[in-house]
Parts: C-alpha cells; structure tokens; sequence
C-alpha cells in the first residue's frame, strides 16, 4: 500500500522514472574511507582508555 502511495506521488509530479545517478568509484571510497575513520577512532580511544588508570575511570 504504502509503495503505490509513493509511485502515485512521483506519477502526480509527472515523472515516469525515478533520475538516479550514482558515481559507484566515488560511493565505494567515501564508504570506505568513512569505515576506516571509524575504526581508526575506536582504536584511539581504547588505546587512551587502557592507558588511563581503573581508579580515575570509576570516579568520572
């Protein structure tokens, strides 16, 4: 139900086929590169979490 609400919308505006123009080399290295910034992060922090002591974690 819910799709046709969504094709009847696109037809009212007059459009037959939804214009979709992906640049697959650029999507594939800003994904990756996005999942290299996160993992790079979490390494961080846990190498600053370990490095700090269990008494000054429990008391912040």
């Amino acid at each position: 139900m819910v799709k046709k609400a969504k094709v009847l919308i696109i037809l009212e505006y007059g459009l037959l086929e939804l214009p979709l123009v992906i640049n697959w080399p650029i999507s594939i290295e800003l994904s990756l590169l996005s999942i290299l910034a996160a993992c790079l992060g979490c390494w961080v922090s846990t190498k600053i979490i370990a490095k700090t002591s269990p008494r000054i974690l429990l008391v912040d």
